[in-house]
């Protein structure tokens, strides 16, 4: 297929039947486009993504569609650079078991992947406020994108409902196989923190914006201000926790 027809057969553009004139969807613009068109439309679009680690007053990397750059900073574009950075910071500060054995990344991976996809593709880009930006730590990553979630914290932990804010962002991640429909994004990312033991994710959705915060170190050290005996309690009671947890499932 020629770049049009190929557009076409994938949803990101569309034929006027009476006329034959083609016509880009939004999302698609958002997705694929030279950011001045994307601002033509959406003029309050802003994406962001800080590196902090290192306890840097400021940031020690920026990726953002106001910053110089080669590549015209679409969702597209952004999400390829950003994740690829991401994996890169993963590899770099990998974890170390009770046994002291290497913690494979590739669960945390996927945890990064649908945080990531989901930022992009359920912002309200037609709000804008606060922007859609992602925010790197020293063990925990926070994403935050304009717009009310269009279903619970719970409902999201639970799985199985699938409400996309923009169809065609999310259907264009489909087809690069980086989401599913199915809505089971949320279970996995909380199932990972579980399996590993670290801090629970959280989330935090207002009128204006969505907040979701993941980490990929313990709870106890997650609190970096507690003392080490203070963090030796907090483990003893959240094993505990998770033990009695685990009983009833087996339970029912």
């Amino acid at each position: 297929m020629d770049n049009t027809d190929f557009l076409v057969e994938i949803g990101a553009c569309t034929r006027v039947r009476s006329t034959g004139e083609l016509k880009i969807k939004r999302g698609a613009l958002l997705f694929l486009g030279k950011v001045n068109s994307i601002k033509e439309l959406f003029p309050h679009y802003h994406v962001d993504f800080f590196n902090h680690r290192g306890n840097n007053p400021r940031w020690s990397d920026r990726v953002s569609d106001d910053e110089p750059s080669d590549d015209e900073m679409n969702l597209f574009n952004f999400y390829r650079i950003v994740y690829e950075k991401m994996r890169l910071l993963l590899q770099e500060g990998f974890q170390l078991d009770g046994q002291q054995l290497r913690i494979p990344i590739s669960a945390f991976d996927e945890t990064i992947r649908e945080c990531l996809v989901n930022c992009l593709a359920h912002a309200d880009y037609i709000l804008g406020y606060p922007s859609t930006k992602i925010d790197v730590y020293d063990g925990w990553f926070r994403f935050t994108n304009p717009g009310k979630m269009l279903i619970s914290p719970q409902q999201f932990w639970s799985g199985g409902d699938s409400r996309p804010r923009n169809e065609i962002i999310m259907k264009l991640f489909r087809l690069l196989g980086m989401s599913e429909r199915q809505g089971f994004g949320g279970p996995l990312i909380y199932k990972t923190a579980m399996q590993h033991d670290y801090r629970r994710p959280e989330i935090i959705s207002d009128i204006e914006h969505t907040e979701i915060t993941v980490w990929n170190i313990d709870l106890a050290d997650s609190y970096p201000n507690l003392t080490t005996d203070e963090k030796s309690a907090l483990r003893f009671i959240a094993k505990g926790n998770k033990t009695h947890q685990l009983k009833i499932s087996k339970r029912h």
